[in-house]
């Protein structure tokens, strides 16, 4: 590559570096991404201010965190995305198209998801052997209602999820293809996201401010007493908690494509409950009505979107014991004893999943597979497959070894 070419594409790199902190000996890398939709700046403005502070106080840390800008093109226009959306492309498949290309494609983000990949490799390539590597995508949402996190449904990433106290939702990450937090499982220990607000909310960078305090702490990076007013960023945090669900599980996600002509009904907001059959929306087709009694959570009112909204159902202390308990003992060898559940070995070793055949089987079984961590979902055939994300931390070497090269 010319040599000004290199020394422009390095620039870019750096330009997207929000804000980065390091520690003076070996311990846990804690990355965080905010922007990945450029109408979603409330992220930003939250870095920002986080490594402003740490800066100035220069608390004593270990290990590091960077912070990185997602799509800046979508950001410089505060648009969700220029071509396609950013926050889609990371799937398995897509990943093996995009690593295996010679040249760069003419979408505008496909120049974005090429260095802030080459961004994530290069920080996970440098990151201290035998410590946590935790990953924190941060997000906004189009409608009013509380914030939350989201996670991938492992049990490392609930532990460290459950010290943030911000209700939290199982299964929406494993409903969503092509996430940046997708592929993130595959080379860190944790995945978590947070809905920190609604986007056009000044109260959204304040909340995702305490987010990033609380989770230096949570990661190990830094201690409690030395970030500067911890506490009442933990309060923030637990007071928009309160009234709500600490979890909830999604039981369905209503999907939908800029051809749909799909309206959301004016006024509903985060964690509202709706009625089985009560008119959420309407598109070409006609009216589209709520298919459980649920809670509604991020219903769509931008232009731009993919998911219409998500149904979620509140998970108690007991559920989520018992279901850490038995995936610690691999309590799932058990459901081989099911007449039509069939265990099948993944293309990754040592990795499972379930295909069921049946309908009724299927609707009996689909709950107690999200109990063990199976909620993501495909058909194949007359069956369908479920699988989870895996409870391991993946080596990123080979997929830089064909990454693209400066």
């Amino acid at each position: 590559m010319d040599v000004r070419l290199q020394s422009r594409t390095q620039q870019r790199r750096e330009d997207r570096v929000l804000g980065r902190y390091e520690g003076d000996s070996p311990g846990p890398t804690l990355i965080i991404t905010a922007g990945i939709h450029g109408n979603e700046r409330a992220g930003v403005v939250a870095a920002q201010r986080v490594f402003a502070q740490l800066g100035e106080h220069s608390p004593p840390a270990v290990g590091r965190a960077i912070a990185l800008a997602g799509n800046r093109a979508g950001l410089q226009r505060n648009q969700r995305f220029i071509d396609q959306d950013l926050n889609r492309l990371w799937s398995p498949t897509a990943m093996r198209e995009f690593l295996s290309r010679t040249r760069e494609g003419d979408r505008v983000e496909d120049a974005e998801q090429a260095e802030l990949y080459q961004s994530i490799v290069d920080i996970l390539g440098k990151a201290d052997p035998g410590f946590d590597r935790i990953f924190v995508d941060m997000h906004t949402f189009s409608a009013p209602g509380t914030p939350f996190a989201l996670c991938s449904d492992t049990l490392t990433s609930r532990a460290f999820a459950r010290r943030l106290p911000l209700p939290l939702i199982l299964g929406l990450e494993e409903a969503i293809d092509g996430t940046l937090g997708e592929f993130m499982i595959r080379h860190c220990n944790v995945v978590l996201a947070v809905e920190g607000g609604q986007s056009e909310d000044p109260a959204s960078a304040d909340c995702l401010e305490s987010v990033l305090w609380v989770s230096l702490v949570s990661a190990g990076v830094l201690r409690a007493k030395d970030c500067p007013g911890y506490e009442s960023h933990v309060r923030r945090l637990r007071e928009l908690r309160r009234h709500h669900p600490k979890v909830t599980g999604i039981i369905y996600r209503h999907p939908v494509q800029a051809s749909d002509g799909y309206v959301m009904e004016p006024g509903y907001r985060n964690f509202q409950p709706v009625k089985v059959g009560e008119k959420l929306g309407r598109d070409r087709r006609g009216d589209v009505r709520a298919q459980h009694d649920a809670v509604i959570l991020m219903p769509l009112y931008q232009s731009l979107g993919n998911d219409a909204y998500f149904l979620g159902a509140p998970r108690n202390g007991a559920w989520l014991w018992w279901s850490t308990l038995l995936r610690r003992l691999h309590g799932d060898y058990l459901l081989t004893l099911l007449p039509g559940l069939e265990r099948v070995a993944n293309a990754e070793p040592g990795e499972y999943s379930f295909r069921v055949e049946g309908r009724a089987l299927r609707l009996a079984s689909r709950g107690l597979l999200q109990f063990f961590g199976y909620r993501k979902v495909r058909r194949e055939g007359g069956a369908l497959v479920f699988s989870r994300r895996p409870e391991r931390t993946v080596d990123i070497s080979s997929a830089h070894s064909r990454g693209r090269r400066d």
